[in-house]
């Protein structure tokens, strides 16, 4: 991570301490909404092309795991 990327995440954190990002930050979604409810609606646009099915698994797999 650069210098730069490293400050604009310090950042955006000092903003929303719950703010996320980079690399991994999408299996962290169950987590981050889980005290929120238990229910959700993924809304993926383009679901059924490569990136958007593995993108829709990832999100599913992190909520499901989080009991959302």
């Amino acid at each position: 991570m650069t210098e730069l990327t490293a400050r604009a995440g310090e950042l955006l954190r000092a903003h929303n301490p719950n703010y996320v990002f980079g690399a991994g930050c999408i299996q962290q979604l169950g987590g981050l909404v889980a005290n929120q409810g238990r229910s959700a609606l993924v809304i993926i646009s383009g679901l059924g092309s490569g990136w958007a099915t593995d993108m829709h698994a990832t999100v599913r797999a992190s909520l499901d795991a989080s009991g959302v």
